[in-house]
C-alpha cells in the first residue's frame, strides 16, 4: 500500500503545473524531503512548472535544511501564513492566475550603486512585496511588508541602521511608504518571533519604483544555468 500511493505522489508531481510546499513545523521528514527533492529537480529543467513555499509565521523556517538539499527558495515566490483561512486567500489567487509563479532572480547591475539612499531604501521595501512570473513580469503584493531589520540586511555595508531608520521615517512624511494594515506586524527574523513596525510602497508609488526597480536589476533565470 505504501509504494502504491509513493508513486501515486511521485506520478502526480510529475503531472502538475504547480508544487505548493507548506511548511508548518520546523522539521522536514523523510517522506517530506523525497517530495522536495523531486519537485525542485523538475523545477529546474521544467519552466512551466511553478513552485510555491508557504511558511507559517510562528514556526521557524526550514532554510537551512533545505540549503542542505541543494535547494535555495529565496529564488521563488513565497508567502508567509497563520490560519487556514489566511493562506487560501494567499494562495488561491496565484493558483487562479493565467501566468504561473515564477523563479525569476533579479541581480543589481551598475546603476544601483549611483542611487540616493533613500531610493535604495524604496526599492529594498518594494522588493519585500515582488512578484514574478516565468516571463519576468513583476507585480507588488502590498500585504508582504518589509521592516528594519530586513532592509538593514539588503543594505548592509552601505550604510547604518540609524540611517536607514531616519530615512524611513522621511519616506513616511512623503507617502512613498506606508505602513501595512497595521504599524507592527508579526514576523519570524533570525529564527526569532517578533513584533516590528512593517513598510510597504504607497500605492501611487509602485508603478514608478518597478519601473525604477527594471532599470537598475538585470534578470536571470536560474533553470536556464543550472
Amino acid at each position: 500500500m505504501h509504494q502504491t500511493w509513493r508513486s501515486v505522489i511521485e506520478s502526480t508531481i510529475s503531472r502538475s503545473d504547480i508544487f505548493i510546499l507548506i511548511l508548518s513545523t520546523g522539521t522536514l521528514t523523510p517522506e517530506m524531503t523525497t517530495e522536495i527533492r523531486q519537485a525542485f529537480q523538475r523545477n529546474k529543467t521544467d519552466a512551466k512548472f511553478a513552485i510555491l513555499v508557504c511558511h507559517h509565521r510562528r514556526v521557524a523556517r526550514c532554510a537551512e535544511q533545505l540549503a542542505r538539499l541543494g535547494i535555495e527558495v529565496a529564488n521563488l515566490q513565497e508567502v508567509d501564513f497563520e490560519t487556514k483561512e489566511e493562506l487560501a486567500r494567499e494562495v488561491v489567487p496565484l493558483i487562479e492566475t493565467n501566468e504561473p509563479v515564477g523563479g525569476i532572480r533579479f541581480t543589481r547591475n551598475f546603476l544601483y550603486n549611483h542611487l540616493s539612499p533613500p531610493l535604495k531604501i524604496a526599492l529594498s521595501v518594494l522588493e519585500a512585496g515582488i512578484l514574478t512570473n516565468e516571463k519576468g513580469n513583476i507585480t507588488y503584493d502590498p500585504k508582504r511588508v518589509a521592516w528594519l531589520s530586513k532592509i538593514s540586511r539588503d543594505l548592509a555595508g552601505q550604510t547604518s541602521r540609524g540611517t536607514i531608520d531616519r530615512h524611513l521615517e522621511s519616506l513616511l512624511d512623503e507617502s512613498m511608504l506606508s505602513h501595512g494594515e497595521t504599524v507592527m506586524v508579526h514576523v519570524v527574523d533570525d529564527n526569532i518571533h517578533k513584533w516590528v513596525r512593517g513598510y510597504h510602497v504607497a500605492n501611487e508609488y509602485v508603478e514608478q519604483l518597478i519601473k525604477l526597480y527594471k532599470l537598475v536589476h538585470e534578470a536571470h533565470d536560474p533553470r536556464l544555468t543550472s
